[in-house]
């Protein structure tokens, strides 16, 4: 009956393979795990929340996150494509004017 608690690899796979939410399907793959291996809802949540913030790399990355889809749905590909079209006439001496002024070198 140990087999059971590789149910949360097959959620895994299921979810890869129907191309569903990432993270939600990792999330509900520990969570089944947790409660067919014995541990209660709320021993599950502490021990999430707990390696969550014990994980700060993954925490910035929430944080900035929603930020990047703002940019992009209020016009950073655009904003991004014309700076590289005004850049395709930049000149040599103009760049080295550039890089030092904010590289601080002189």
């Amino acid at each position: 009956m140990e087999w059971i608690k590789l149910i949360g690899i097959l959620i895994i796979v299921v979810g890869f393979i129907y191309k569903l939410d990432t993270i939600a399907t990792v999330v509900l793959a520990s969570l089944v795990t947790a409660l067919v291996s014995g541990v209660s809802l709320v021993e599950f949540l502490e021990i999430l929340g707990k390696e969550f913030s014990n994980q700060r790399v993954l925490t910035i990355f929430m944080v900035t996150l929603p930020l990047v889809g703002l940019s992009e749905t209020f016009g950073l590909k655009q904003r991004s494509i014309d700076l590289i079209q005004k850049i395709k006439g930049l000149t040599v001496g103009s760049f080295y004017t550039v890089y030092f002024f904010f590289s601080g070198t002189r």
